[in-house]
């Protein structure tokens, strides 16, 4: 039980290893049977093996701030409005805005001590993926930039115009915009829970990746998330990976298992509504209870539960903290009871320290606030067109992909790291990382991903 790789599932069914869940579904899993007719794209992530049938148990996070979280940016509030700023619509803007910051003093303490922009360890991604799609459309699911473009797959951190993309990040690195140990930094909470604000912009899925919800400062509230800028061409779109994650392999059954149909009613059990309340936050009374009467959820259709206590601020180990198999579909998200709307809707008119404190402490609040967040980003989501579905690689292909992986991974982070940092030219050494690539096996991987894609979509895909 985990999230796991598809294409360690994929290599498991072909060896027989786990053992297909097509009949047992059906017979013993009527939750599931709901949840994967409701929607066909529910079905792809758990396809292996040849033919290809389900081989596991799914697990769901409909959620719209996970759909779009390899690019949300997120402002300060109270830096902005001491500055005067307005939200940048375009690349330009932003790099003034961050400019202001650093120069502005606007916590006001006398010192230029503020981090424009603030990058932690493991967001590097997160980073290079915002600013990409302000140059090209780029999608974010697949390795090295892997995009459709003219129903072709193509590595993006290949295309020429990548080259902009490090030459802009260098230049916020150079000028002390981004903060220059963005690749090891990893205790933020001196800079988060300090006395005095220094952070004007943070990257995240949450508006709490910096500002913690935990800390009691009120901060996190007034992180406040704007749609893609657009980079000199006019092209600005927010990574969006929701077309084709509408579910996980979330529960395996090996061959050695002597009472699988036990296991698909165990874990079809646990997607009822109150196995999963009590794993993802925690116990009912103390997490969430059922909805008071007549109670009306966030989509305005009659409540399914509600919580009382903000995701992240329960007590430890009182749920399963999200580690549950479920099937959190948009229907159960937003089935949360609205309460307090007044309250938070009059803080989002007014944004203060004050008004941020108490909403930080409503049930409803994180739910609301992440929805709206990313209800922003949505505004200019990459096309559909762009991403690339789902395959079922054959072994070989399998194989071979991890081969590839194995060498070419740990080679791009480096070279872009070293691109930003100037220890590699972006111009003089930029043919020497193509042919590196090249050598590592990528027109290979290019080539096994267009002979999978012609095999499962052939009215789309040609070989």
């Amino acid at each position: 039980m985990s999230n796991f790789n598809r294409d360690s599932m994929n290599a498991w069914a072909i060896q027989g290893i786990i053992i297909p869940l097509d009949d047992l579904i059906e017979k013993y899993a009527p939750n599931t049977m709901k949840f994967l007719e409701e929607d066909p794209l529910r079905r792809v992530n758990l396809l292996a093996g040849d033919p290809p049938q389900i081989y596991a148990m799914p697990s769901c996070n409909e959620c719209l701030h996970c759909y779009v979280d390899s690019g949300i940016m997120y402002y300060y509030y109270p830096f902005q409005k001491t500055l005067g700023l307005s939200e940048p619509k375009t690349i330009d803007e932003f790099t003034d805005n961050l400019r202001a910051i650093r120069d502005g003093d606007p916590n006001g303490n006398g010192k230029n001590d503020e981090i424009p922009m603030l990058v932690r360890k493991g967001q590097e991604n997160n980073l290079f993926n915002i600013i990409a799609n302000c140059y090209f459309p780029m999608g974010t699911t697949h390795p090295y930039g892997m995009t459709i473009i003219d129903d072709e797959p193509v590595f993006q951190w290949m295309n020429p115009k990548a080259k902009e993309v490090f030459k802009y990040i260098k230049m916020l690195y150079d000028e002390g915009l981004i903060n220059k140990d963005f690749i090891s930094l990893e205790d933020t909470d001196p800079i988060a829970d300090g006395d005095i604000d220094i952070v004007g912009w943070q990257l995240g899925g949450h508006n709490d990746a910096i500002w913690k919800k935990y800390s009691g400062t009120g901060r996190w509230p007034m992180a406040v998330a704007i749609p893609a800028f657009k980079g000199p061409e006019g092209i600005g779109y927010s990574p969006y990976k929701g077309t084709y994650e509408r579910s996980s392999p979330a529960v395996l059954i090996t061959d050695k298992c002597k009472y699988p149909e036990v296991v698909v009613r165990l874990v079809d059990w646990m997607y009822e509504l109150e196995p999963t309340l009590n794993g993802y936050i925690g116990p009912q009374g103390e997490c969430w209870d059922w909805p008071d009467e007549g109670a009306v959820g966030l989509n305005g259709e009659p409540a399914l539960y509600k919580i009382l206590v903000n995701y992240g601020t329960q007590r430890v180990n009182s749920g399963w903290d999200q580690a549950n198999p479920s099937l959190r579909t948009a229907a159960f998200r937003l089935g949360e009871q609205a309460t307090d709307m007044d309250i938070i809707q009059d803080f989002y008119s007014n944004r203060t320290i004050e008004k941020a404190k108490e909403v930080a402490q409503l049930g409803s609040f994180n739910e609301i606030n992440n929805y709206e967040c990313a209800k922003v980003r949505l505004t200019t989501r990459l096309p559909d067109e762009y991403n690339v579905p789902p395959v079922i690689y054959t072994m070989e292909e399998s194989q071979r992909i991890a081969e590839i992986r194995a060498v070419v991974d740990p080679f791009i982070s480096q070279a872009r790291v070293e691109f930003i940092t100037g220890e590699r030219d972006i111009e003089a050494d930029w043919d020497d990382y193509i042919r590196e690539l090249e050598r590592m096996g990528l027109p290979e991987y290019l080539e096994i991903q267009k002979a999978a894609l012609a095999r499962m979509y052939p009215d789309r895909f040609k070989n």
